[in-house]
């Protein structure tokens, strides 16, 4: 791009959600019901029926408000972008219940009386850059366990001051990475435009550094000494799931396996493993200064690519932009890289687990390749395994044992052509299976696909091979361009300056992706959107719907699946990396402005 597309200012969605007859609520929204509005020759498909409407007001902007049996909807014909034409409130995320029986215009502030409940919503115009504060600050304060930015839970409906605060997720370490990357490239964009001492800069400097040592935290916390990196981990005081292998670590040196459903499954319970590697000191003080020492630590295993590929990702740009006044986390950081690369090429290209298999789905091997699960996979991995080389070569410098790993991946197994058979086998895979392509899609894949090509084409020297993997990360446009996620769109615009960009789509996915990372779900009913039952009863939409209409989630969930109201919850707040992510690479990158 020649010049960066400006973001505009625009209008968010604010709510707060109150008790009927709590007192900041105004005496006239219980005496105003309104007229039943005149909907006839309206010349938009609305969200509900006309019959359902039964009130009405005028907020001060000219936009008009209709409630009734099953929500409430926005009406702004002059708004300048067509999708704000029509905007669609329902529950669990702006109402209690969807029975709005009245409505009262406040200024700009609409109040929606309904059942059991009363809403206050305000469309309140900010900037991107405003709504990335504002994000960053909510995960900061109530997401953040110990550095690490996935998500938590909520003992009380959508009160973030009750956030529980030990709440793991499955691929915190991956999650946490991505948060990180966002926050490296806040601070680098700041310090090119602020300057490295300005206190704005200095803070995203604080905040990615952070976020980083979480992320080499679990590289390191098994203490095993081969590299092995954890998933995640928790403290002694704290909760653990029964949804994965978790070792205790001990006094003397070793951790033992807890009795979990998979441990038990995979028959490891009580057995032990080495944890007398020490964890950098720099690192154990993010539970050590808490009081706890690294006996109290309870890390997860049976990590997959996932982590693994997001973790180079993160190492990559701590490297470039954190490390050049910080020796102590340069060192780490390099120490990290090898080692972790190491561990996977020494045990056969996969993630060994204590009891000597590879983990379920850490895996960049040939064998594995030719499993039928493999045979799909490897047209991916072997492209994850391929940057990993890249990242670390570029971290580390050129290793002997790397560089005869490369040679045998591409001379003897051909894993430079394996991407380019993706969309074919993709196919196949589908058909086998008995699944249209479009749902047998696994999304989490995505962000996997494009920050694999992303370092692997940045990074790699041949011009050659450069142009055959921008021809490997083509053949996912089938999936990343159903959407305009611009935390792929400019990783893949920064590997392929010929990539689709569709600047328009992405700005309105900016403006419309919600100010707050609460987990509420939306409504499935409307009547305005074509739908589709697909496999396993999945309710697909006929068109995408914007994301303050639909789930809240990270980057690894169909955007036209109708989420049902058990997904996500008012009981749960998300971290806000999908949108930090993906606006500071663009700031940084010069896409946005």
């Amino acid at each position: 791009m020649s010049q960066p597309y400006k973001l505009a200012d625009h209008k968010c969605r604010f709510v707060k959600i109150f008790p009927l007859y709590s007192p900041e609520i105004p005496d006239e929204l219980y005496y105003n019901p309104g007229a039943v509005p005149d909907l006839t020759d309206f010349p938009y498909p609305l969200p509900l029926a006309a019959s359902k409407y039964t009130c009405e007001a005028y907020t001060s902007d000219g936009a008009r408000w209709l409630g009734g049996e099953g929500g409430l909807t926005r009406v702004d014909l002059s708004a300048e972008r067509e999708n704000d034409r029509i905007m669609f409130f329902t529950v669990d995320r702006y109402l209690a219940d969807d029975d709005v029986r009245a409505l009262f215009a406040d200024g700009e502030i609409i109040w929606a009386l309904c059942k059991t409940s009363v809403s206050r919503i305000e469309m309140k115009k900010i900037s991107c850059e405003e709504k990335a504060k504002l994000l960053t600050a909510e995960s900061l304060r109530y997401v953040d366990r110990r550095g690490m930015i996935s998500n938590q839970e909520l003992d009380e409906p959508r009160d973030l001051d009750s956030v529980k605060g030990d709440t793991q997720s499955d691929n915190d370490g991956g999650f946490t990475a991505a948060f990180a990357v966002g926050e490296t490239l806040k601070y680098a964009y700041l310090k090119r435009k602020l300057g490295a001492a300005a206190p704005e800069t200095l803070d995203a400097k604080a905040s990615a550094v952070r976020a980083g040592e979480a992320c080499l935290l679990t590289l390191n916390i098994s203490g095993r000494g081969d590299g092995f990196p954890a998933r995640t981990y928790a403290l002694r005081s704290e909760h653990v799931p029964d949804d994965g292998l978790f070792y205790q670590k001990q006094a003397d040196g070793f951790a033992v396996c807890l009795d979990m459903r998979a441990s038990r499954k995979r028959g490891v319970v009580g057995m032990k493993v080495k944890c007398d590697s020490p964890v950098p000191d720099r690192l154990a003080k993010l539970y050590r200064d808490l009081g706890y020492e690294d006996d109290d630590v309870i890390y997860k295993g049976d990590t997959s690519s996932d982590e693994v590929t997001l973790h180079f990702l993160n190492l990559w740009f701590m490297y470039d932009h954190l490390c050049f006044d910080d020796e102590e986390l340069r060192s780490i950081v390099v120490s990290s890289c090898e080692n972790l690369l190491n561990h996977i090429i020494d045990n056969g290209l996969v993630v060994r687990e204590l009891d000597g298999k590879p983990t379920t789905w850490g895996r960049w091997d040939p064998e594995y390749f030719n499993t039928p699960i493999g045979w799909a996979d490897a047209c991916l991995n072997s492209a994850q395994i391929l940057m990993y080389l890249n990242v670390a070569e570029h971290i580390c410098g050129q290793k002997e044992k790397w560089t005869i790993c490369r040679r045998q991946l591409i001379g003897k197994y051909h894993y430079d052509d394996l991407p380019l058979l993706h969309l074919d086998r993709f196919t196949h895979f589908s058909y086998a299976v008995g699944n249209n392509c479009d749902e047998e899609m696994m999304y989490g894949d995505n962000m996997l696909a494009v920050v694999a090509f992303y370092g692997l084409i940045t990074l790699e020297k041949d011009p050659e091979l450069k142009k055959k993997y921008i021809r490997c990360l083509r053949t996912w446009d089938h999936s990343l361009l159903r959407e305009y996620n611009p935390g792929y769109r400019f990783l893949c615009m920064a590997a392929d300056p010929d990539y689709p960009a569709d600047m328009d789509g992405i700005a309105e996915w900016f403006y419309r992706l919600p100010v707050s990372r609460i987990a509420s779900p939306m409504k499935l009913e409307r009547a305005d959107v074509p739908v589709r039952i697909g496999w396993g009863g999945m309710t697909k939409t006929g068109w995408l719907l914007e994301p303050d209409e639909t789930a809240i989630t990270k980057y690894d969930r169909d955007p036209w699946q109708l989420h049902p109201m058990s997904e996500g919850s008012v009981c749960s707040v998300e971290s806000c990396y999908p949108y930090t992510f993906a606006y500071w690479f663009g700031k940084y990158n010069g896409y946005i402005d």
